[in-house]
């Protein structure tokens, strides 16, 4: 009995002792398990900063990645959370989805975070990516315990009864200049700044991506100006000083760089935000000498020119690819073979502006096409996914995936033939892992034939 009662001590005090090493500060703890019941358990990826103490109100940030990857999310937060010593939680288990799941799954999340940490419910903030964005904004909405919400790459939910209707807490919305939901996000700021929803939209020079880290410190930093001057969080006049200048460099910067468009937008969120704390005369004269550049006007012309064409052929082109795709005709690929040259020709125009849109729409392409090609199976849609995998290798040619593809559709159709060909045009756009066709299932058929190692060891 004593054996017995020594081993469950032992093992009691070594699960305790791996709990407290997976609570390390200034790491990424990958996962942290959270059992609901017998039948149902999450967990989520941790961050502690290095100044972290467990008896001290903290601060926290919920992150939410589309593909359900909670390490992924943090990464680009961590230098934010050391900065403003906040803890970082990732779901690894909330992904693009149905949210009332997504909403269980933070409830049950949320609570164990509680359980464990004690949390500043003054800086209860979420944040997330793409869809994960879109959920964020969803779940603050639903609740009233969110102090704000930082939106990257993607705006608010599809079901328009969980978009923002009152001004509950600050949004930052965060999207890449060269995003396919760019469009979506500027709307989406006239569309709080109309509800009189206290917001900022920062743009970085990227895609589809999480934000870069120095993008994410100065979005948490107006999430807490903004919330300061809600009179919800209580910063002292030192934390406000250093917040200003850390704002003001990063417009400074974006000046001396001759980032017109942004800059001038940096300035006007400092004198609209920073006005009442501290001298804004110096900003405002600056923000009339960027309205004065010539080079700044001619921007501003070409941008609102080029916006009104990307918004005319964004709407053809869902309305042909969706039409496309449900007849699945491989003829209607003449079309948008013309179209993806035109978007080329764009990505290298003198106009950064029209650069930008060729960008854009070429994004919204890809994205498009490889999330209906997802939708699909081999067994039922052979021609849609002919249709889509073809429509890929014309898009992005040094995209390997389509090429696969296309050799397993090749196959269920018996079109060996055109299934090599496949294999070829995929070596011949740079493809390397020879192993992983030898293990590719649906594609056995093929390795039967000659042509098959030939034309690996060709390559």
């Amino acid at each position: 009995m004593k054996k017995v009662l020594f081993l469950i001590l032992w093992l009691i005090t070594w699960i305790a002792s791996a709990q407290e090493l997976r609570l390390k500060k200034g790491i990424i703890v990958d996962s942290v398990s959270v059992k609901v019941s017998d039948s149902v358990a999450y967990s989520y990826a941790l961050y502690l900063p290095k100044k972290f103490e467990k008896n001290e109100a903290t601060g926290v940030v919920f992150i939410f990645d589309p593909r359900a990857k909670g390490k992924e999310g943090l990464q680009p937060f961590v230098a934010a959370a050391e900065v403003y010593n906040l803890i970082l939680i990732g779901s690894n288990n909330s992904r693009n989805g149905a949210y009332q799941e997504n909403l269980k799954i933070f409830s049950d999340i949320s609570d164990h975070v509680f359980s464990h940490f004690k949390i500043d419910r003054d800086q209860l903030y979420l944040s997330g990516f793409s869809g994960g964005s879109r959920l964020a904004t969803a779940i603050g909405v639903v609740s009233n315990e969110i102090d704000g919400v930082i939106g990257c790459g993607a705006g608010f939910p599809i079901s328009e009864p969980l978009n923002p209707k009152e001004n509950k807490y600050p949004y930052i919305g965060v999207v890449g200049n060269a995003d396919f939901n760019y469009l979506e996000m500027r709307d989406g700021k006239k569309y709080l700044d109309n509800l009189k929803i206290d917001n900022e939209l920062l743009v970085f020079d990227g895609g589809h991506v999480w934000p870069p880290s120095t993008i994410l410190i100065q979005a948490v930093g107006w999430l807490r100006v903004l919330s300061h001057n809600r009179g919800v969080l209580q910063l002292s006049k030192e934390s406000m000083e250093r917040q200003y200048q850390q704002h003001l460099a990063f417009a400074e910067e974006l000046l001396e760089n001759k980032e017109w468009s942004m800059a001038y937008n940096a300035y006007n969120r400092l004198i609209k935000n920073y006005q009442g704390h501290f001298e804004v005369r110096e900003l405002k004269d600056t923000l009339k000498q960027i309205r004065k550049e010539k080079a700044y006007k001619e921007y501003k012309r070409e941008e609102n020119r080029y916006l009104l064409e990307e918004r005319d052929m964004r709407a053809t082109y869902l309305e042909f690819f969706n039409e496309d795709v449900t007849e699945a005709v491989l003829d209607n690929l003449g079309y948008w073979e013309a179209e993806m040259k035109k978007l080329k020709i764009f990505q290298n125009h003198a106009s950064a502006s029209k650069r930008l849109m060729g960008k854009r729409l070429s994004n919204l392409l890809l994205i498009l096409a490889i999330e209906t090609r997802n939708a699909y199976n081999l067994q039922e849609h052979v021609e849609k996914l002919l249709f889509l995998n073809e429509f890929l290798v014309m898009l992005k040619p040094d995209y390997h995936e389509p090429y696969i593809d296309l050799m397993k559709v090749y196959v269920k159709k018996g079109e060996y033939q055109n299934a090599l060909g496949a294999l070829e045009q995929l070596f011949m756009n740079g493809y390397k892992d020879k192993d992983r066709l030898y293990r590719t299932e649906g594609i056995a058929l093929l390795r039967v034939f000659p042509e098959f190692k030939e034309i690996l060891d060709k390559y």
